[in-house]
């Protein structure tokens, strides 16, 4: 499962669900680990749904407005 985070000038606004397959990104654990991190830099970020991002995910939910697709 591949997410899509969009990101505005206010924080994390939304973030989208979708079926891709995690092999479209070619990306290791480690690169997104990395790439949760810049998050925060980018507008759009997509990514393979890990535990490590779900738990980035839940400590957004505590200071901004998400919104689920």
């Amino acid at each position: 499962m591949i997410i899509e985070i969009t990101k505005w000038s206010t924080g994390f606004r939304k973030i989208s669900f979708n079926k891709v397959l995690r092999r479209e990104l070619k990306m290791t654990i480690a690169e997104a680990k990395t790439t949760v991190n810049e998050i925060l830099v980018g507008n759009i970020v997509r990514m393979p749904y890990t535990k490590e991002l779900e738990l980035e995910i839940k400590k957004a939910e505590l200071s901004y407005d998400l919104i689920d697709d």
